[in-house]
């Protein structure tokens, strides 16, 4: 929510107060991706040296400090470090709190589809809440209140650790190190390749739009920038509805069924918003470039919760190994695959756009869009993305195993003469919901 909400406002603030210009202020947004994606190996190896929880809370300080020196910046250097910092703890603490899901959960795809509904949730009213904020309070204080999140997270771990850690057992693992080696060579495998090639394309996606999509909404439908932020959280609204239900519909048809929907869906969606060129000269009223742009965005958070959120259970289900083994590494990868994909979407979208052939626009009013014109290289480069994710999908199709249908990562393997005990994915019996019970059974 914190790193959401500085989007809606800092962009113009820092060039009109400080002189930024866009250039800067592009590479200053995209430390947050860059560093978080060098921390996310060294972090696997912290959270196996001292610990899950440690290394998340330390996160959420770093996330905390980083927001509240940025209320202080003045110049591009000192923007640069705080954004650098703030990427560092969030990489640090998405880790750790994947690794402590996929080690510790029973049922670790609904819990990863509401940890990434969470994040749905902060990302579409984070921007507004931001912008609201700094209207009312200014540029300094603004950050003052943005510190407030971090720290509330970081409180309510503590908390939930001196409430449960003495008497469920779950709480006294996740506190000990690892003994275990931080990237077993069983892990690698063409799936966990496969894996980040979509993590990345997905991300990459959502970083091109970044910067593009509220200059190419301008152009198409021509509307104010209040009404294009509204229709921008069309995605992350759905992209919420969709992960509770994901766990479901795993269920049903797979999750390499699921992921590979999610990767067609995802470039078709992005073609679509251009729309492709030869589609351009067939429209000609602004209600229609309104309705096929809804129903893009629409189908794109669709399809990057059908991404997102089985992706990581699905690759640890198919490694070689037990999934407490590669839990650190997992979630250390898959942040560096994100991460990656968040630096170069908007890095290359400027490149990317200028290089490409420049068309008009659908049903484009020149006279509203004075500054920016008609003429945009983004339908060209939309569809070429897009169709590069759909070649994705057909890859992940193809490659990926299509494991035999369960309910999670293992099966439980024991002697006739030896009790059962519990396991990473098993279904619980009703009295493990007991703290004595776990603290028996763990």
């Amino acid at each position: 929510m914190s790193i959401s909400m500085m989007n809606s406002f800092f962009p113009s603030y820092a060039n009109q107060v400080f002189e930024i210009n866009p250039e800067k202020v592009g590479v200053i947004l995209s430390l947050y991706s860059l560093f978080g994606a060098l921390i996310s190996v060294f972090t696997a190896w912290l959270c196996s040296w001292k610990g899950k929880v440690p290394i998340l809370a330390i996160g959420l300080v770093l996330v905390a400090t980083g927001t509240f020196g940025f209320g202080f910046g003045e110049t591009t250097l000192f923007f640069s470090v705080m954004r650098s910092i703030q990427g560092i703890g969030h990489s640090m603490g998405t880790v750790a709190g994947v690794s402590l899901i996929l080690s510790n959960m029973f049922n670790s795809e609904a819990a990863l589809g509401l940890l990434q509904l969470t994040g749905g949730v902060a990302s579409v009213f984070g921007s507004l809440i931001g912008g609201a904020l700094f209207k009312r309070f200014g540029f300094k204080l603004t950050f003052f209140v943005l510190t407030a999140f971090p720290l509330v997270g970081l409180c309510v771990l503590i908390l939930v650790i001196s409430c449960y850690g003495k008497s469920w057992a779950i709480f006294d693992q996740i506190k000990k190190k690892d003994d275990h080696t931080t990237f077993p060579r069983s892990m690698f495998s063409t799936t966990l390749c496969l894996g980040c090639l979509a993590a990345f394309g997905a991300v990459f996606i959502l970083g091109f739009l970044g910067p593009t999509a509220e200059p190419h909404l301008k152009r198409s439908i021509s509307w104010s920038s209040l009404g294009i932020g509204l229709i921008q959280t069309v995605p992350g609204g759905f992209f919420i509805l969709t992960a509770v239900l994901v766990d479901k519909l795993s269920a049903k048809i797979g999750r390499k069924s699921v992921i590979c929907l999610g990767c067609f869906l995802l470039g078709i969606a992005l073609a679509a918003t251009g729309p492709p060129p030869f589609f351009i000269p067939l429209i000609h009223h602004v209600s229609v470039s309104l309705t096929i742009i809804f129903a893009s965005l629409l189908i794109f958070g669709v399809a990057a919760a059908l991404v997102v959120v089985p992706l990581i259970p699905f690759v640890q289900s198919t490694v070689q190994g037990k999934p407490e083994d590669t839990s650190n590494a997992l979630a250390s990868i898959f942040q560096m695959s994100l991460a990656s994909g968040g630096f170069f979407g908007p890095f290359l979208a400027g490149f990317i756009l200028v290089n490409l052939p420049q068309v008009s626009e659908m049903t484009c009013d020149s006279a509203f869009v004075k500054d920016l014109g008609c003429q945009s290289g983004y339908p060209y480069a939309s569809l070429i993305i897009g169709g590069i994710m759909v070649m994705i999908s057909v890859l992940l199709w193809t490659f990926l195993p299509n494991p035999a249908k369960r309910d999670d990562y293992a099966t439980l393997e024991h002697s006739d003469n030896e009790e059962p005990g519990l396991i990473v994915g098993q279904d619980l019996p009703s009295q493990a919901l007991n703290p004595q019970y776990a603290s028996q059974k763990i």
